[in-house]
């Protein structure tokens, strides 16, 4: 009878982006950096993957300490650097 087949379930094909065509080359070497701390820390934390590539390449990323409260805004999760 055909009542009594149970459905098949294939199990999907899994693969790694390695291309990110969102973020230029500064952006994902300053990520793997960053990747490369928290694994050294907490080496299970995060699976293990293929490091990504960027394709285009850019600036490193700048980053700004000591400003007070009313420089910086956070909205969100986007933080606004505002000059006098």
């Amino acid at each position: 009878m055909i009542a009594d087949r149970q459905p098949t379930r294939e199990v999907p094909r899994t693969f790694q982006l390695a291309i990110n065509y969102r973020s230029h080359g500064g952006i994902v070497n300053c990520a793997h950096s960053v990747i490369e701390l928290i694994t050294e820390f907490w080496p299970y934390a995060i699976d293990g993957l293929a490091r990504e590539q960027g394709v285009v390449d850019g600036s490193k990323p700048v980053f700004f300490s000591g400003w007070d409260r009313e420089t910086v805004r956070y909205v969100g999760h986007i933080s606004l650097l505002f000059r006098r």
